[in-house]
């Protein structure tokens, strides 16, 4: 297939471009910033090129110069501060830029998958598990702007008969992670680590490379009855668990990390993976603890 990745030098980006290319696919990646993979990847080199998703007119000449069969649009801003600071330039990029993918995969009748958010959630405090036909409640303008994202990609399927899947992970941790939490590569670079509170939070954490191998399936397999899938761990754990798993794996590692969960923080339960499983074949492969050993021999890779 002829893959084009939007992000693709961003977390998540870089690691569905290697896993394409691994596989054999044509991979046009595009970013605005744009930079060769990773060694780490183990993948072939890919054509880069740069483009910013709010540019209609360039993503449209991407996809089309590259004949794009497929379009996986990870390319975001995160973060419910960053779009407290600035909501219109996160609108900007995670809905007019959706909007600029989605005309230009139309515009060649490519496939699409859109990377969405189980943020959108909002706060469930009963930590009961959450299907895709819960009412989406954001509580900020990250998650505001991410279900105005996928609710638009999802009404491309139904009025232009586009090919599109939303996924919605949560708490993605791993290599060149930005929305910190996990300890790992600041315990690696030998910092202390000191936060009084926070150790009870709960989380559904969804390894990186799990993340990419449902984003694979959304892409290959068909036929699909739903258009909407959550792709996480599936598991419920807490932020103290991965502390005391990263003093584990990193001799030394100090971390001091208290009780109780921060004012404000997001709670919610597990991501029910019931329609994944049966129409995707999606099975998480990492554990917290397989996820965080893997993260670790990244790192270590680096220094060799």
């Amino acid at each position: 297939m002829r893959v084009l990745v939007t992000g693709s030098c961003g977390f998540v980006g870089s690691f569905v471009a290697a896993r394409f290319a691994r596989d054999g696919h044509a991979v046009l990646a595009v970013d605005r910033r744009p930079r060769a993979l990773d060694r780490r990847h183990g993948a072939p080199e890919v054509e880069v090129a740069t483009g910013d998703v709010t540019d209609r007119r360039r993503m449209r000449e991407l996809v089309e110069r590259h004949r794009a069969e497929v379009v996986v649009h990870t390319a975001a801003l995160i973060g419910q501060q960053r779009g407290a600071d600035d909501p219109a330039e996160m609108f900007a990029v995670n809905v007019e830029g959706t909007l600029a993918v989605l005309e230009a995969a139309r515009s060649v009748g490519a496939r699409v998958v859109a990377l969405s958010t189980a943020t959108l959630y909002g706060i469930r405090p009963d930590l009961r598990p959450l299907s895709e036909e819960e009412r989406p409640e954001p509580v900020g303008l990250y998650d505001t702007t991410k279900l105005m994202a996928e609710t638009l990609a999802l009404t491309y399927h139904k009025v232009y008969g586009l090919d599109v899947v939303a996924l919605r992970p949560g708490y993605v941790y791993g290599p060149d992670n930005s929305t910190g939490g996990y300890f790992m590569e600041r315990a690696f670079a030998g910092e202390s680590i000191d936060r009084p509170v926070g150790g009870d939070l709960p989380l559904d954490p969804t390894y990186v490379r799990d993340l990419v191998e449902g984003i694979y399936l959304a892409a290959t397999v068909r036929p699909l009855r739903h258009r909407l899938f959550n792709i996480t761990g599936g598991v419920l754990r807490h932020r103290r668990e991965v502390a005391a798993i990263t003093r584990e794996l990193v001799p030394g590692a100090r971390i001091e990390l208290g009780p109780g969960v921060a004012e404000g923080a997001h709670l919610r339960g597990p991501s029910d993976l019931t329609r994944a499983r049966a129409e995707l074949g999606y099975e998480p492969r990492f554990t917290l603890e397989a996820g965080m050993r893997d993260w670790l021999a990244w790192l270590q890779a680096g220094k060799s």
